[in-house]
């Protein structure tokens, strides 16, 4: 089984290859948050003339699942998500991938559950709410260990 962070990475690669399909230029600033407080909260910019999108890029290999935002992910005030979208890449080891395309408005306050950051209920986490989200994946890094 893959661990979480080589699933986050091939999810980063999945996401950026499909947004280059879109014909998007996609600069990944997710090693960037540290030294550039403008990028805390994503993953990837992509632009095309005229439009700018800022993503925050999920992997898992469960179906249906969104692993655990941090709460730097979020504005504390409103729960609202700092990107303008949720990208969750659904790598399974074997089978089609997908990929989430979850727009800010779509996760309400009552989505998440405050941890340490925040938790997305399973009750947002299932087919009926995630569907009309899902696009193929045409895409899939390999797995690595």
């Amino acid at each position: 089984m893959p661990n979480e962070k080589s699933v986050e990475n091939r999810a980063i690669v999945a996401v950026t290859t499909y947004l280059e399909a879109q014909g998007y230029v996609v600069e990944n600033v997710s090693k960037n948050k540290k030294g550039n407080p403008k990028y805390h909260g994503l993953d990837l910019v992509a632009r095309k003339p005229g439009e700018e999108i800022t993503i925050e890029v999920k992997g898992t290999t469960k179906e249906w699942g969104i692993p655990d935002p941090y709460g730097t992910e979020f504005h504390t005030e409103t729960l609202a998500l700092i990107a303008d979208f949720l990208y969750v890449a659904y790598l399974p080891i074997d089978g089609p991938s997908y990929l989430y395309v979850i727009p800010r408005e779509a996760i309400k306050p009552e989505h998440l559950e405050k941890k340490t950051g925040y938790r997305i209920k399973k009750r947002f986490k299932n087919q009926k709410t995630l569907e009309p989200y899902r696009r193929p994946l045409p895409y899939s890094p390999p797995a690595t260990e």
